[in-house]
């Protein structure tokens, strides 16, 4: 795992997990994402949904490891590796 000295995870619906390095806090860059496959069924049982992606959470535990939820497809669980 590459250690950075600021890192943020955020998710985008369904554009996925991204991570930024903002050690700058005025220049943030974008240093890694995870966008998970479309999934194959929907949890949402409404009619005439789209079969997207929707990345909800996102936590970071002390070991480094990114628990993401996606609420159509699931957790992932992954690691950050720059």
């Amino acid at each position: 795992m590459i250690a950075l000295p600021n890192p943020i995870f955020a998710t985008y619906q369904n554009a996925g997990v991204r991570a930024f390095d903002i050690s700058n806090q005025f220049a943030p860059k974008e240093v890694g994402s995870l966008v998970p496959p479309q999934p194959v069924s929907l949890a949402d049982t409404r009619p005439n949904r789209a079969c997207v992606i929707q990345s909800a959470d996102v936590f970071v535990d002390a070991a480094g490891l990114i628990y993401a939820t996606d609420y159509n497809a699931g957790l992932y669980i992954v690691e950050f590796n720059g």
